[in-house]
């Protein structure tokens, strides 16, 4: 048994700490005045100084509302994985070290800072809201305490290698040197454990990098603006039942049936677990709808609303509490 122990403890990390699962969170970045300037000139090059000003307001109003959304994604990740860390875009091995003192600066401002009383304390508590923008929303909770540290998804030379802006100026996008880039942030991400989390922007997708790297490994993606599409499909799938519902359908027919949704609606349901709370009502009724009461449904209420077997709740049939879940989150959703 001893030898064996010893073989065990020889085998490289990765064998044996390999993430489950891979969620990445869309991030919605935060760009200094002068990129977001030079972008909307490069669009629009009558474009006034005034209107840049409107627009890159707007622009920080909604990174802050995106943010926010994205704190209560992570908190609910934080509290239900026990998550120690999040991998964040743009934090290399290189740039980690800086990163963190700069958070310790942050948390020396925050518990020492007092109400603003002259401008030049307006100035660095505007300058505050900024840093905390640029660390995006989880430094944030590094900050309040509520993460221990943030993770660098990337390495160095290969995010340097697929920056789009050449030295000279000009934006070129490589797609061989993003490809590659993207393979090395999940090397990265499949040195952790249990669940992973990463925010990277939308523009990533990871599914290809992960299949041919660790095909085992499951990949969610989650944005702050979650629901419509989910309602949509759970919504269809109701359509399809009532319709096999109202003729008469063979077993077989069923069990076809039964197999397409679990392929459509399990993936759903996973993500609805990580995020689905009170700060989501629209969420937590598609879970229940879909978690609770949709594969009783299928089973038992084939061949009517009464249903087959014990009702969960009196006066209620199983496809009532289906429907009824459904049409709260719609009515949330469309509010």
């Amino acid at each position: 048994m001893s030898r064996l122990i010893i073989l065990i403890a020889m085998l490289p990390a990765p064998l044996f700490a390999e993430p489950n699962v891979i969620i990445h969170i869309l991030n919605y970045h935060y760009v200094t005045p002068e990129v977001f300037e030079a972008d909307l000139k490069e669009q629009d090059s009558t474009i006034t100084q005034k209107q840049i000003e409107m627009q890159y307001s707007d622009f920080l109003k909604k990174v802050e509302s995106a943010q926010k959304e994205q704190v209560k994604i992570l908190r609910r990740m934080i509290n239900r994985y026990s998550l120690r860390g999040v991998y964040i875009e743009g934090l290399t091995e290189k740039n980690h070290k800086d990163t963190i003192r700069f958070i310790e600066t942050l948390k020396k401002y925050e518990k020492e800072k007092t109400p603003p009383e002259s401008d030049f304390d307006r100035l660095v508590e505007a300058q505050n809201k900024i840093d905390l923008l640029e660390l995006g929303a989880a430094g944030r909770l590094v900050v309040k305490g509520e993460l221990n540290t943030l993770l660098p998804a990337e390495d160095s030379e290969a995010f340097e290698a697929a920056k789009p802006v050449r030295s000279d100026g000009k934006v070129k996008f490589d797609m061989k040197a993003n490809e590659r880039r993207e393979d090395a942030i999940v090397r990265n991400l499949l040195k952790g454990s249990r669940v992973v989390v990463i925010t990277l922007g939308k523009d990533h997708d990871l599914h290809d990098n992960i299949r041919r790297l660790s095909p085992k490994v499951r990949y969610r993606r989650l944005d702050i603006v979650f629901g419509r599409v989910e309602f949509k499909k759970m919504n269809a799938v109701y359509k399809q039942f009532l319709a096999l519902q109202t003729k008469k359908t063979s077993d077989a027919e069923w069990t076809r049936f039964e197999k397409k949704v679990h392929t459509e609606i399990d993936p759903i349901i996973k993500k609805l677990e990580d995020v689905a709370g009170p700060d989501y009502p629209h969420l937590q009724h598609l879970l229940w709808a879909g978690r609770d009461y949709l594969y009783w449904m299928l089973k038992d209420c084939r061949t009517g609303r009464k249903c087959d077997g014990e009702n969960p709740v009196k006066d209620h049939s199983v496809q009532e509490l289906f429907e009824k879940h459904l049409k709260e989150a719609e009515c949330i959703i469309n509010e």
